[in-house]
């Protein structure tokens, strides 16, 4: 792939994070939410166990980094 490919693609990629923050100041984090994006997954961090919640939320996210 060519510089200026990389480039178009990391503009598009831009483009699409601006999109869906524009979506969060207009319309609210819920709206969002409801109708999540491709490549789009949410974690669920549980607050009940303040250290547990975390470790399981770090798990969660490191598996969908990796």
């Amino acid at each position: 792939m060519a510089f200026g490919q990389e480039i178009g693609a990391l503009k598009d990629h831009i483009n699409v994070v601006d999109k869906d923050l524009n979506l969060i100041r207009n319309k609210g984090r819920m709206t969002f939410l409801e109708t999540p994006g491709e490549n789009f997954s949410r974690i669920i961090h549980d607050y009940s166990d303040q250290r547990k919640g975390f470790i399981v939320w770090k798990s969660a996210l490191e598996e969908r980094l990796f």
